[in-house]
């Protein structure tokens, strides 16, 4: 089957060893393989990267194509830009949040919704400030991906989620956010769809989760329709946009529990 190594091309079997390819011992037996040049020793495949390896795989442009970003997430480098996520955006690893923040897994429901930036709360900082809204509620003794415990802000808990949160007063979508909070292109709902209530509940937020809902603002009758998405909130906090406050925490919706966003500000 082969006579040296480079006439193995298969990644779970790149080392030749007595005429027969098979799987790799170290990083040499992948050498021959551009796109996955270190060797991962559990399974003995040739991968773009490990652990150990990320900063020199990933980062200083060893592999084909553009820079990536230095962490390496199963076996693969990710092109996350390093301190490019925001508040409550979806993450990797710490160092894919801003200066300040770091990636915490979150759940709602007792159901894992993978890892959002959060800001550390830390003695120059310690509190979570109104102009943070809707992030501005204190989450106690969490431990980021890479280790990091400690207090941080982040949405109103357990009521909504980071999905849910960042959804507030946006078109609906029919599949889940993308990693900015953004419905991706194609996923926008026609009319029809948003009037029928039985899909209204998973048109916002993590998906199939009740954290926020698709529903329809009261508007002057000269005005269209527009379904937007409302968080489920407990106060008004989680009601905001960038700080400024934009609803009340007054919409109730039959068969679910808990207050839902208004569209419009209280008045006092």
């Amino acid at each position: 089957a082969c006579l040296s190594s480079a006439d193995c091309s298969d990644p779970a079997a790149a080392r030749c060893a007595a005429g027969l390819c098979d799987t790799c011992n170290a990083d040499a037996d992948c050498a021959h393989l551009s796109a996955t040049p270190r060797c991962e020793a559990t399974s003995g495949r040739c991968v773009e990267c490990t652990p150990d390896t990320e900063a020199r795989s990933c980062a200083n442009a060893e592999l084909p194509g553009e820079p990536k970003h230095t962490t390496c997430i199963d076996f693969t480098c990710s092109d996350t830009q390093p301190r490019s996520r925001n508040t409550c955006q979806s993450c990797n690893a710490d160092n894919e949040c801003k200066d300040g923040f770091f990636c915490v897994p979150m759940s709602f429901n007792s159901e894992s919704l993978g890892n959002f930036c959060l800001r550390l709360l830390t003695p120059a900082a310690p509190g979570c400030a109104s102009s943070e809204r809707p992030f501005n509620f204190g989450l106690t003794n969490l431990t980021s991906v890479d280790g990091t415990n400690g207090n941080f802000c982040g949405p109103e808990t357990p009521a909504t989620t980071c999905p849910g949160a960042r959804s507030f007063k946006r078109p609906c979508c029919k599949g889940p956010l993308n990693a900015l909070g953004e419905c991706p292109p194609g996923l926008t709902p026609s009319l029809e769809e948003m009037r029928d209530t039985e899909n209204t509940f998973n048109l916002c937020g993590a998906t199939s989760e009740l954290d926020a809902l698709c529903l329809l603002p009261a508007l002057a009758a000269d005005e269209p329709e527009n379904y937007l998405c409302s968080p489920r909130c407990g106060v008004a906090a989680t009601c905001s946009t960038n700080g400024a406050l934009g609803g009340a925490c007054s919409e109730e919706v039959t068969g679910v529990t808990g207050n839902f966003c208004s569209f419009t500000p209280p008045t006092s």
